[in-house]
């Protein structure tokens, strides 16, 4: 299906094709998409058909300028008299078969642009062709993560999400129902290889095992027979699929089904299997569709429903003899069958495309800029780009569909969405909805993924052909092991990873059985008697239970862990080289609390390693909560931290004592580290770590234990910094950086304050002058350690605080209808979810930009807070030589407040020239600080902040403050606010009481 070239044979068909002439003065695209399959018979299939015309109805709307799908504000931006000349050829899904199309293109005439191919080995091939002439390529299907990088493909632009978003889905989907043990079959393809990457990456920090992965050969009809013979001989019991085309699920269904894999007990995840109606349209063996029946698949749904309706009907009322190719040969009846999700994403490929083309008349690179610099409301959603030409996934929905008979007709197969998964909320059920499962079984209840079944029999073997004593030895130890086995089978998974972390702890901490250290079930054990000793000590276990789940992350109980503490504290009997008797008991323990003491204070460094090592684990398991990748994972609930690092802990090589000694923690700083954290659900596990692990007494025994935690705590914000410098660094050289640090010059302090008579949001009357005179006379004011003298402003506070209350709602409507006036039609709302605010609900909005349309984000925040209030104007009075600047409450000049967050620094500049537009806006700039204009900005932040005048209902008015950000500095800034605390902190109840 995607074959690829040799590297000799690529070039040598380069060197043979002749050079083309220059660019033609009209613009012509080529499109290049499948229609037939090569290695099928030549058949051709509906929905290869239908995504084919999506890319010619597409340039046939740029040419009559028809706004159904994208608007007329995009419309608008073609220039008169432009239009786009279209060359069509099959790619018949086959690489080399679309390398050969392009290289005739190069002999016969001259493409400006290319839209396709729908594959990822496709795309390569194309790509790199392609940029030997400068001509920008744009693919609706090609998702592989290879073609991310620029270097080899600098042309190359894709309206499709990547397949990581799919790889993600896939494994969230295995988590919400407990798999842990999964196979996975494979088209041996880039795409295929791409996809497998990107899941054995998310199954790895997931925690789930890939048992056996087999590649089959695409429609090999042997390759896939053999793979699913392997799959059927390694009892796997839960199967992902990830391949494409009608023929290789044919062949999959075929195969499955003679293997056995398709009866009760499996269950089947594909990456993308399509519409039902037009996978079975385009099966050659139609009763192949009842296999699918019980299938589960992931499928990006289209950002917005109502454009992919409009697509539709776009087909069904197109002027058929206008848009028709005879190489498609699409029928009348055609034009009105449900369309697959790939149409919505060739169609804004073309029209990517073209918007490219009418911006500039370069070619090459220059060409390749204004395509991905055509962000518009396409038919797939709002349409914009990376850096790297890559699709934004901005709100990219994965809806999860279990086929199931049609509620109508029985013998009839659809799709039923039963979940839905995003990046941010990972797997959300469809309430009302029941899946089904292979076989016919139904229910939320899903088939087991076999854990602890399918165990070698290499000692049955090995004892059928011994003899003698080694036979009757073996056979002791096989029913040993059969005897853990069928324990281990008993054991749900956490409770196995409970036991393997209880094992590593004990051995970090020196508590073993060789070291004379025992559970109440190790007392008479075999593995117990090869370590008998004269005296021994019996430690509790939901003590050592309790450590371990710590160690995890997980729930534990505080008077369990504190016991286990006190044990370590007390019972130091490897210090004085003295041994005790068995002692399970409180009393006894607490009877020899005083002889042990002793030893404490004497007793040299092992004690003092054992003790350290136990708050070293503390310290280590805040560093892996706080730190990058280590937040918790909506699908595990709210008491438990992310499998990731579950599956580090449990997994790695390294003797957790010396790590635990060592403190290693460079590992947590690295930027690609970084990149995971700002998507992490940082609030969970800062819950966990203030109710959790600051509640332990090591922290009150140990005065060391929170400034080495500070101390890390201090890398984290030192690495951050940089690398948000590093963004700045960047910003100032994208469009738009330099006249952002020239905004604001000329605002040294502010022009009005909140009791200028303009605004009136503090009132100080004559008598309240006259009390502060007297107050200062009698000496009654409070004197900062600056040496400043400070009058209560408890009055001035709260009249500030009430009218911001007020106010509030009305000054963030104000705001959102300046930036709304710059919009395109695609606007959502939705939480906020990172404000200050966290009740208040954030707009995203689709403006219009110097540059196209693209997203930005209006966050309001909360009234700010009284006691902040205080804080701020006790800063203002301590920084005052004098009592000139008295009532200090009117400087607070953000009591009502919101951020606007933009992508690009030129949206930022323009987004500041619209709110700074008194004529317009109707409010007076008061204040700007601009933080951009800053070489040096503290821990690296900066944002641009504008005071704007508000004038409010009944006359009433008040100062507030925009903030205007870059988004991915404002997401650092969020996601490490409370780490902020931690560095400030002087005690752990300062950390405790900002969290409460």
């Amino acid at each position: 299906m995607t074959s690829r070239l040799p590297p000799l044979l690529l070039v040598a068909c380069i060197l043979s094709s002749s050079s083309a002439a220059g660019q033609s003065l009209n613009s012509t695209v080529g499109v290049l998409s499948p229609v037939l399959v090569k290695t099928y018979g030549s058949v051709p299939l509906l929905a290869f058909k239908q995504v084919s015309m999506a890319c010619l109805i597409a340039l046939y709307h740029v040419n009559t300028r028809d706004p159904q799908i994208v608007g007329q504000a995009v419309v608008d931006r073609l220039p008169q008299g432009f239009r786009i000349d279209v060359k069509f050829k099959d790619s018949q899904f086959d690489a080399a078969e679309a390398l050969k199309e392009v290289l005739a293109w190069r002999e016969s005439s001259s493409i400006d642009a290319i839209v396709g191919p729908m594959t990822s080995d496709g795309s390569q091939v194309v790509s790199l062709v392609s940029a030997l002439q400068g001509t920008p390529v744009t693919s609706f299907g090609a998702s592989s993560t290879l073609l991310s990088d620029k270097q080899t493909y600098p042309l190359f632009s894709r309206t499709n999400p990547l397949i990581m978003l799919n790889a993600m889905a896939l494994i969230g989907v295995c988590l919400r129902f407990k798999w842990k043990q999964i196979a996975v079959l494979c088209e041996d393809t880039t795409y295929g290889n791409g996809f497998l990457s990107n899941v054995q990456e998310q199954a790895s920090s997931k925690g789930v095992d890939l048992v056996q992965v087999q590649k089959f050969v695409p429609e090999g009809s042997k390759s896939i027979a053999a793979a699913m013979s392997s799959l059927q001989k390694s009892r796997a019991k839960i199967f992902l699929y990830l391949g494409i085309g009608v023929p290789n699920l044919e062949l999959v269904l075929t195969y499955s089904n003679k293997e056995g894999l398709l009866q009760d007990g499996h269950a089947w995840v594909a990456g993308e299997i399509g519409v039902p109606s037009a996978v079975v349209a385009s099966m050659q063996h139609k009763q192949l569709a009842a296999l699918l029946k019980g299938w589960i698949q992931i499928r990006v749904a289209p950002l917005y429903g109502k454009k992919r309706d409009l697509l539709e009907t776009a087909f069904r009322t197109v002027d058929q003899s206008k848009v028709n190719n005879s190489i498609i040969g699409m029928k009348p009846a055609e034009y009105s069958m449900p369309l697959p999700d790939y149409a919505s994403f060739a169609y804004d490929a073309a029209w990517a495309t073209a918007l490219g083309l009418a911006k500039t008349n370069g070619t090459g690179a220059a060409l390749a800029h204004a395509i991905r610099n055509s962000s518009f409301p396409g038919a797939s959603g709002l349409v914009s780009f990376d850096a790297s030409g890559d699709r934004e996934p901005n709100g990219i929905v994965v809806t999860i569909e279990n086929i199931q008979p049609s509620s109508a007709n029985a013998s009839v197969i659809e799709s039923v969405v039963i979940g839905t998964w995003e990046a941010a909320q990972a797997f959300a059920d469809v309430s009302g909805l029941t899946p089904l499962w292979p076989g016919g079984r139904s229910g939320w209840n899903p088939p087991s993924d076999g854990s602890g079944q399918g165990r070698d029999k290499l000692l049955t073997i090995v004892l059928a052909v011994s003899g003698g004593f080694l036979v009757l030895l073996l056979a002791i130890s096989a029913a040993f092991y059969r005897l853990y086995k069928a324990s281990l089978r008993n054991r749900t998974a956490e409770e196995t990873d409970l036991s393997n972390m209880m094992s590593r702890v004990r051995e970090a901490l020196g508590v073993t059985v060789s070291a004379g250290y025992i559970l109440p079930s190790e007392k008479s054990s075999s593995i117990f008697s090869c370590y008998r000793r004269s005296r021994v000590i019996v430690m509790d276990k939901r003590s050592v239970e309790a450590v371990a789940k710590l160690a995890l992350g997980d729930d534990f109980a505080k008077n369990d862990f504190e016991r286990f503490y006190d044990f370590v504290k007390y019972r130091a009997d490897v210090v004085a080289g003295r041994s005790f008797g068995m002692i399970a008991d409180e009393e006894s323990m607490k009877a020899e609390t005083d002889a042990l003491d002793l030893e404490a204070q004497q007793g040299g460094e092992e004690m003092t390693e054992m003790m350290q090592r136990l708050h070293s684990l503390i310290l280590m398991v805040c560093l892996r909560i706080l730190s990058p990748s280590s937040s918790r994972s909506e699908e595990e609930g709210s008491d438990m931290l992310s499998v990731g690092w579950k599956a580090r802990m449990l997994q790695s090589r390294e003797s957790l004592g010396d790590v635990l000694m060592a403190e290693t923690t460079h590992s947590l700083y690295e930027d690609e580290a970084f990149t995971q954290y700002l998507s992490g659900d940082f609030e969970r596990a800062y819950e966990y770590f203030t109710g959790r692990v600051l509640r332990l007494n090591a922290w009150r025994d140990n005065p060391q234990l929170l400034p080495r935690l500070k101390k890390h705590i201090q890398r984290l914000m030192d690495k951050l910094a940089r690398i948000n410098d590093r963004r700045y660094e960047s910003m100032m050289k994208e469009a738009g950086g330099a006249e952002l640090k020239e905004v604001g010059q000329g605002f040294v302090d502010a022009l009005f304050y909140q009791d200028d008579h303009q605004v009136r949001a503090i009132r100080v009357e004559e008598e309240d002058r006259k009390e502060s005179s007297l107050h200062k006379k009698l000496e009654t004011w409070r004197r900062l350690s600056t040496g400043s003298l400070m009058l209560r402003e408890d009055v001035f506070i709260s009249q500030l605080h009430s009218r911001a209350v007020l106010l509030n709602d009305s000054f963030h409507s104000k705001l959102v209808d300046v930036l709304k006036a710059h919009a395109a039609e695609c606007e959502v709302e939705r939480p906020a979810g990172r404000a200050a605010g966290q009740g208040a609900k954030g707009v995203r909005i689709a403006c219009h930009f110097d540059d196209g349309v693209h997203p930005i984000e209006f966050v309001p925040a909360a009234v700010k807070k009284k006691p902040r209030m205080a804080e701020k104007v006790m800063e203002y009075a301590a920084a005052e030589e004098e009592d000139a600047g008295w009532p200090y409450s009117r400087r607070v000049l953000d009591p009502v407040r919101a951020s606007v967050i933009c992508n690009r620094p030129s949206h930022m500049a323009q987004v500041y020239r619209w709110l700074t537009s008194q004529g317009k806006t109707g409010m007076r700039v008061c204040r700007v600080k601009n933080k951009l204009s800053l070489e040096e900005a503290p821990d690296g932040y900066r944002d641009i902040m504008v005071c704007l005048l508000f004038e409010g209902e009944g006359g009433l008015n008040i100062i507030g403050e925009v903030q205007i950000h870059d988004r991915k500095i404002y997401e650092c800034k969020v996601k490490m606010h409370k780490l902020y605390r931690i560095k400030r902190a002087e005690s752990i109840q300062s950390i405790m009481g900002h969290s409460a």
